[in-house]
């Protein structure tokens, strides 16, 4: 996000998942309410698994409604964020009137 933002001619704000995540408070980082996280070991390679609770599924949420309340006010947006599911249409659904540009990025844990 940071070496797109020196690339573009117009100014984009930098959008990450993990700020959002970083507010709830310390307790509801690895808990079942909010986000936990479990390495397991498949075929000798690990891999780590992220369960999302009630309040994690909200923040996320609530963090969906921020980007389009932020892109409405005419914002440049670079949206840093893990896409499993449903959040996709969601996006889709939210930011419907702008230029959305969908990125993925895949890297190995290793």
């Amino acid at each position: 996000a940071k070496a797109l933002q020196t690339m573009t001619t117009e100014p984009f704000l930098h959008v990450p998942m993990d700020a959002f995540i970083d507010m709830l408070p310390e307790a509801l980082q690895d808990d079942a309410a909010g986000f936990a996280y479990e390495v397991i070991e498949e075929s000798g390679k690990f891999q780590v698994v992220i369960r999302v609770g009630p309040v994690g599924e909200r923040t996320l949420r609530g963090m969906r409604h921020a980007i389009a309340a932020m892109a409405g006010q005419g914002n440049n947006l670079i949206v840093d964020d893990v896409l499993c599911g449903g959040e996709i249409s969601e996006y889709l659904r939210l930011l419907s009137g702008f230029d959305l540009r969908l990125v993925g990025v895949f890297a190995p844990l290793d």
